[in-house]
């Protein structure tokens, strides 16, 4: 049908259809794609027609001014991913560009996820792409800062030059720099754990924000990431003081960053867990932030009710709490609150742990030093 219409249209004839047909079938284009890869038609002429086909609007993205505010209607990664950019909106009605119009799974997507209701209409490939950049491209963020952060991976306890030694000199520094950026895009977006997954060349980065992994966008790093994919996981594991060259078994360890915000230090401990997988070593690194540890169970944000029945409990002097949930559910948390608001001085706690997420002063003027409650 789509053929038909070229050739009613006059774009093309009957043997530069069936040409591109015979193509097609090698190369696994669809039909547009192919008489555009061959020449034997614009892209333009081909959406234009295609856009009649499918009863939707064609429209010159150059010519339109996208109001910098819809980049918050569509995720970044989401519109990328799928090739799409929001163009208008006027009350529950969005108008969106789609480089693939007949995807009406993304359509019925972004409606639920939105709640608006969607006008599809349809542009160029390269038109979208720039509008895409206008819409969401910035200067990418300095490797050092980001969000009023500073930070500094305390290594200094290796072995001097290591990351040069293992990886390449010119690979090290590309690799510290993405190191350095994942870490700190995860402390802004105030993550509880980073997971940097090796994928068929790629390498994808998710923070766990609210229990929930979420991808973030990061432009043309996203390049880099994925062209220096072992050089960044090796990077990790020197942090962690892991050994590089073994790949085929798990590996546990830690390290910990200075960082400075608003003029203040303060000190962040990572756990980090590396897993062996189909397509290379998969790492998540938790983040460890002292000064959001909780101090009592009325930290922890429970309602009235729950927090008092929740310290009756602990005010028992014997029995057993069993605390449950999936990764991210608060289970540490809730522990570590409920073992701060039974500590006084005049008792001893001691508990058993492994590993040790937090560790905690003992209160002014008493004798305890250090405690690792959990």
């Amino acid at each position: 049908l789509f053929g038909e219409i070229l050739i009613k249209s006059g774009l093309i004839d009957e043997q530069l259809l069936q040409a591109a047909l015979k193509l097609q079938k090698k190369s696994g284009r669809r039909l547009g794609e192919e008489l555009v890869q061959q020449d034997y038609l614009s892209e333009e002429s081909m959406r234009k027609v295609l856009c009649t086909q499918l009863n939707i609007p064609y429209v010159d993205l150059k010519s339109i001014r996208i109001d910098a505010g819809l980049a918050k209607v569509i995720n970044k990664n989401f519109a990328y991913r799928h090739k799409i950019v929001p163009v208008f909106q006027k009350g529950d009605l969005l108008t969106l560009a789609m480089d693939d119009p007949t995807e009406e799974d993304i359509i019925d997507e972004l409606q639920t996820m939105t709640g608006l209701n969607i006008k599809v209409v349809s542009a160029t490939g390269s038109d979208i792409e720039e509008a895409y950049s206008r819409l969401y491209e910035k200067a990418p963020t300095p490797v050092d800062s980001a969000g009023g952060f500073h930070i500094k991976l305390m290594d200094d306890d290796i072995e001097e030059g290591a990351s040069l030694k293992y990886v390449g000199e010119k690979d090290a520094k590309t690799a510290d720099q993405m190191v350095q950026q994942i870490i700190l895009t995860g402390l802004e977006k105030n993550a509880s754990d980073i997971h940097v997954e090796s994928g068929d060349r790629q390498l994808a980065v998710r923070y766990r924000i609210d229990g929930v992994l979420k991808e973030p966008y990061f432009g043309e790093m996203q390049n880099d990431l994925n062209a220096n994919r072992r050089q960044v996981i090796s990077r990790i594991k020197i942090l962690g003081k892991l050994d590089i060259a073994e790949r085929r078994r798990p590996q546990d360890g830690s390290f910990r960053a200075q960082l400075l915000k608003d003029g203040r230090s303060a000190r962040i401990d990572f756990r980090l867990s590396v897993l062996p997988g189909y397509y290379g070593e998969n790492v998540v690194i938790r983040v460890l932030d002292a000064q959001k540890a909780p101090k009592s169970i009325e930290s922890l944000g429970l309602s009235n009710e729950v927090s008092s029945r929740l310290r009756q409990l602990l005010a028992r002097t014997h029995g057993i709490i069993l605390i449950t949930g999936p990764t991210g559910s608060g289970k540490s948390t809730t522990l570590y609150g409920a073992l701060m608001s039974v500590y006084r001085p005049g008792i001893k706690v001691l508990t058993a742990e492994d590993p040790i997420e937090y560790v905690y002063e003992a209160g002014p003027g008493s004798d305890h030093g250090r405690r690792n409650p959990r």
